[in-house]
């Protein structure tokens, strides 16, 4: 990454510049030669950044000259706490007659560091040429080449999350002053996280930021979750007894048909002509309430829906282990995760428990409550249809003496004349689960 500038200033020994020439966001390198480097008529001077791939540039020399400063500036940004490495090599008809390195770190506006060229050993190589360099007393200067010129734009908008120098003041997005009102520095968050805000679900994501996902809190099921509108409850009374017919309608004697008969209509299917009939005493057993009908949970709902908008603006300028992303002045910068991981440092935990959707497996059941009251009748009442709809005839219960009945045909039966039980209002009981899914984890800046 080209980032650096040089300019390159070599005076007579005995003259020191240092002072002069070390100026805010540059590094300066007093050069010393011995004998034989300072008979150079070039110099080949290559310089990196934490190690990176190194500019390099060839500098013309007037031999003699013991000393100097070598003034590297950087039209891309000062690179305050990295460091740089210079090397450099003297050379005479292109044969490298002296070497020497300097290496410093960038803690200050302005540092100095101090360079020795000695004799070089056989062997050694020159370096390719650097990018640029000027040698005052020479008169001598190299322009830079187009692509390490900074050519200032505006720091603003997108600009402020790039990593560039855009206005070429030597700072980048969130160090940049003017990106204070719409950059912040953040703490980067682990693995797993997505960096964003959450607005409500009927808004849109603003400028910088994608909609990651709709999440969710509070599952709110309708109440009741089981509604009693379409359940029954029928009061039944247990009422037992028998009746007997017979083809002799004088003696209750002959062919005989009996059937067991209760409060319900039953099958008889005497389809002879009946001459008499015989009853038996009604009995009377338990009240009860038959239940009837159905039961379907109502809707959900949620306590609070928003879209989860991702940054797509992520830039540079802050301290080791921040992000800078945009500043809004109405939405928390917050970190999303599937799951539930813990909240990373310079985070809080924000509501929930947050969901994707939901799962509902509940079930509706009608139920009745304990009968009350409800009588037995004291009659049976016979009826020519199969559905207890036509009546033939009633006989009392214990009839028997016998009642004739010539010419009828009995179909079915029932025991009639009481009343039946009271049951109440019908309830319903809930089932089954109804719970989120898709757990997520949303934690934000204080």
């Amino acid at each position: 990454m080209k980032r650096i500038a040089l300019a390159l200033a070599f005076a007579l020994g005995g003259c020191s510049p240092i002072a002069d020439r070390c100026h805010d966001d540059t590094l300066l390198v007093s050069v010393t030669l011995d004998d034989a480097s300072a008979a150079a008529d070039s110099f080949d001077v290559s310089i990196s950044i934490d190690g990176a791939a190194p500019v390099q540039t060839t500098v013309a020399h007037t031999p003699g000259t013991a000393a100097g400063n070598l003034v590297v500036t950087f039209p891309h940004g000062y690179p305050r706490g990295h460091t740089v490495a210079v090397d450099v090599e003297a050379l005479v008809a292109g044969n490298v007659v002296g070497t020497g390195s300097a290496s410093q770190p960038l803690v200050g506006s302005c540092e100095v560091a101090p360079l020795s060229i000695a004799a070089a050993s056989a062997g050694d190589l020159g370096v390719a040429d650097l990018a640029t360099g000027d040698l005052a007393g020479a008169a001598a200067d190299l322009a830079p080449p187009a692509d390490m010129v900074c050519v200032p734009t505006a720091e603003t908008g997108n600009a402020c999350f790039d990593g560039v120098d855009n206005d070429c003041d030597g700072h980048i997005d969130c160090d940049d002053p003017d990106c204070n009102a719409i950059a912040q520095c953040v703490p980067t968050p682990s693995a797993g996280f997505v960096l964003g805000i959450a607005v409500a679900q009927s808004s849109f994501c603003p400028g910088m930021f994608v909609q990651q996902e709709v999440i969710n809190e509070g599952l709110n099921p309708a109440s009741p979750q089981c509604p009693t509108n379409a359940c029954t409850c029928n009061g039944v009374m247990g009422c037992n007894g028998a009746i007997h017919s017979f083809d002799n309608d004088s003696s209750c004697s002959g062919e005989e048909e009996d059937v067991s008969a209760d409060s319900t209509c039953r099958n008889w299917n005497v389809n002879q002509t009946t001459g008499s009939v015989m009853s038996s005493v009604i009995v009377t057993g338990s009240a009860q309430c038959v239940k009837g009908g159905s039961s379907t949970h109502g809707s959900v709902s949620w306590t609070t829906s928003d879209n989860f908008c991702k940054t797509t603006a992520i830039g540079g300028g802050c301290m080791p282990g921040n992000s800078c992303v945009p500043l809004l002045a109405a939405a928390k910068i917050c970190e999303l995760s599937d799951g539930t991981p813990a909240c990373d440092g310079g985070y809080n935990a924000f509501g929930g428990p947050w969901f994707h959707d939901f799962s509902d497996a509940r079930t509706c059941t009608c139920n009745c409550g304990s009968a009350t009251g409800g009588a037995c009748g004291n009659t049976y009442t016979i009826y020519s249809d199969n559905n207890c709809g036509t009546t033939v005839t009633t006989v009392a219960q214990n009839q028997m003496s016998c009642v004739t009945e010539s010419g009828a045909n009995f179909h079915t039966v029932k025991i009639t004349g009481g009343t039946a039980p009271g049951c109440g209002a019908p309830t319903t009981t809930v089932g089954g689960t109804l719970a989120g899914t898709g757990t997520k984890t949303i934690c934000c800046r204080p």
